[in-house]
């Protein structure tokens, strides 16, 4: 079950605050499909080394993080992304305050979409076509007819 709000633009930078000395956390979304979580660092703070069942992808949304990802240090800054490989050792540290998104697309990870097996992605795409030609033509009969 999703718990985003739908069809609503999100400003992530907005939707968690800084605590000084602290890691806050909020989920964005929880979905069999995966999940979306948003964390604000304060400088310094940082995650210790752990290891997850899936791979996870890391956006820096404001600030910078230090990520090491089996213990290779990498530096990632606002705008980047970086991908954690399922069941490798990562830990990431703040070297600013910083925002960062997490994804665990937890279908795409478990092998459930494959280039033989992949009506879900296929019927949400043409879905989506078909809300763009239906738009298509509103605009057409509101704006030109």
């Amino acid at each position: 079950m999703s718990t985003a709000p739908k069809a609503e633009i999100l400003n992530l930078a907005e939707m968690v605050s800084y605590q000084t000395g602290s890691v806050v956390s909020r989920q964005i979304t929880k979905a069999d499909a995966g999940n979306v979580t948003l964390f604000a660092f304060d400088k310094g703070q940082e995650l210790s080394e752990h290891t997850a069942p899936f791979d996870a992808l890391v956006q820096v949304v404001e600030g910078g993080l230090e990520v090491t990802i089996g213990g290779n240090p990498v530096t990632v800054d606002a705008g980047s992304v970086v991908l954690m490989p399922a069941n490798v050792p990562h830990a990431l540290r703040a070297s600013s305050d910083s925002i960062m998104l997490l994804v665990m697309l937890l279908r795409a990870m478990k092998g459930h979409f494959t280039p033989r097996q992949h009506f879900a992605f296929e019927a949400a795409a043409w879905y989506w076509h078909f809300v763009d030609v239906v738009w298509l033509g509103l605009f057409i009969f509101v704006y030109w007819l």
